[in-house]
């Protein structure tokens, strides 16, 4: 994984530290907006000695080495976009202004703040100062003020609101179900969500009060019917369990993106990338049929035919795939030439 640390801007605070905005990468997607607070023995002395000139591209190397070296604590920080609208409102409140600093008057919430938050709202914001152990950077009812946000507010989030990612791509259905199972928080699932293209459907998820499971629903149109799958993944080890189908599984010998849909009932067929079936078939009845024009036919066992194989030996899937290279995808081949 390449990682990396852009400073955005540094400037002093009034008690002698340096305060730096910085942006986290990982493969090209920005995860974090920070600000940080670095103390001069901190700095001088991370990358430097006692004598280093302390200009701004010192300080610029200094403060992002400090950040890399703690880049997992600082991913950990709680996201703004979890928090209430009115945490928000002080959090940004802070960051903007010259004081950093953040007063609202009784008076200031009548006239400023009643038209868009309630004293539900108030209320929640003091539930959030104990979540997020935010005591010493928020006070309520302090010094005459009914709230008051300090400097150090800034450096308590992740301010992921306009964070730039490279959307993933995918080919099919599959390779999203796939994407899915690799996820491990609630963040990789919504940003995954918002790159799906709309023609694999509309995906919903819910998580398990554990937070052990979430629970991916897709709904989509389907020979002008609407359709939807519930898969459940386990968000520590990935596992997935269809709840309308067996399996999903790559096809071993047709390349990337064919897919075998294998149901409880020893039921199946094999699907290409495009969504095409082929090779539908029946274990308990030991028929296949090659295409969705085609007639059923039996595998080619030595019940029905003198020269069949053993069934004990006989490997089904490695058969079809072989049929499908040897027969269909030939013939079709020789049939778009001949248009």
């Amino acid at each position: 994984m390449k990682r990396e640390v852009k400073i955005l801007n540094m400037w002093p605070t009034d008690y002698g530290d340096l305060e730096a905005q910085a942006i986290l990468i990982e493969d090209d997607n920005e995860v974090a907006n920070i600000i940080v607070d670095f103390d001069e023995t901190s700095l001088r002395y991370s990358i430097g000695h006692k004598y280093s000139e302390m200009n701004d591209e010192f300080n610029k190397k200094a403060c992002a080495y400090l950040i890399m070296n703690d880049f997992e604590g600082h991913l950990r920080l709680p996201k703004i976009t979890r928090c209430s609208k009115l945490l928000q409102e002080i959090y940004d409140n802070v960051c903007d202004s010259d004081a950093s600093m953040c007063h609202i008057t009784d008076e200031d919430w009548k006239e400023q703040y009643s038209d868009e938050f309630t004293d539900e709202d108030f209320d929640l914001l003091q539930k959030e100062i104990i979540k997020y152990d935010l005591q010493e950077v928020i006070g309520i009812d302090d010094g005459g003020y009914k709230i008051v946000g300090y400097g150090a507010l800034a450096t308590r989030f992740n301010d992921n609101r306009n964070l730039k990612r490279v959307p993933k791509t995918f080919n099919n259905i599959y390779e999203v179900w796939e994407e899915f199972s690799k996820c491990n928080t609630e963040d990789e699932i919504i940003n995954l969500i918002e790159d799906i293209p709309k023609k694999f459907g509309s995906f919903s998820y819910t998580i398990s009060d554990d937070n052990e499971f979430v629970q991916v629903t897709n709904t989509y149109e389907e020979y002008g019917d609407i359709n939807t799958k519930i898969v459940e993944f386990d968000l520590e080890t990935g596992g997935k369990e269809y709840k309308d189908e067996t399996d999903i599984i790559p096809a071993k010998k047709l390349g990337e993106g064919w897919y075998w849909h294998k149901y409880d009932d020893g039921s199946g067929h094999l699907e290409s990338p495009d969504g095409k079936r082929y090779m539908s078939y029946d274990l308990d009845t030991n028929e296949y049929m090659e295409t969705e024009n085609s007639n059923y036919s039996f595998f080619p066992l030595n019940y029905y035919y003198l020269d069949g194989e053993d069934p004990d030996k006989f490997k089904p899937f490695d058969y079809m795939e072989d049929e499908m290279i040897d027969n269909v995808l030939k013939r079709e081949n020789k049939e778009e030439l001949s248009l």
